[in-house]
């Protein structure tokens, strides 16, 4: 019996046979080069997984071993943890969605590719946060958010396009190929 706090990814217990189907074996699981059938897997009350192995019958085809070991178990539990790091950064991002949507564009593409929250989406509910302050009442706190979006708007923008500038002159040049520099180069 192996007992873990988390569910371990691809182990299933076997399917018993009926009078119209065949029995289906468990995961194979490989340890120390002997094989073994998930018999059985119970999760009990107190959030453990139990799962009860049997050595492999040799009449069962071994599909897709899986290999038990101390480095498998550790990396299992690495990617978990950052599975629930993850959907909790998914969870709580819709709420920082609309200061997200005020960030450079290159830059709300890496947070749609690293936490799967549309790029356009974030855009929009910025757009429509910062209209909130002209279709209703002047309030405060809409009032500071506009003024807050507005100054990090014009810092981003001051400090990319120094960033650029400064980190390469040439860049502000236009390239040689132009029709205006092809003259220049005869």
């Amino acid at each position: 019996m192996i007992e873990t706090p988390a569910e371990k990814p691809g182990w299933k217990e076997r399917v018993p046979g009926t009078a119209t189907r065949a029995t289906f074996p468990g995961s194979a699981v490989e340890f120390e080069n002997l094989f073994f059938e998930v018999r059985k897997v119970e999760f009990d009350p107190a959030g453990r997984y139990r799962y009860y192995l049997s050595a492999w019958d040799n009449c069962y085809p071994i599909r897709t071993p899986i290999t038990y070991s101390v480095e498998t178990c550790l990396r299992t539990a690495r990617e978990q943890k950052s599975d629930r790091k993850q959907n909790l950064v998914r969870a709580f991002f819709p709420l920082l969605a609309p200061l997200a949507g005020l960030l450079p564009a290159a830059m709300q593409r890496s947070i749609e590719n690293n936490v799967g929250f549309p790029a356009t989406l974030m855009t929009t509910l910025s757009a429509f946060l910062l209209l909130l302050p002209a279709c209703s009442p002047p309030c405060a706190p809409c009032s500071f958010f506009s003024a807050l979006s507005c100054c990090l708007r014009c810092w981003l923008h001051c400090s990319l396009s120094a960033c650029t500038f400064f980190s390469n002159p040439l860049s502000a040049s236009p390239p040689l190929s132009t029709p205006a520099n092809r003259w220049a180069l005869r």
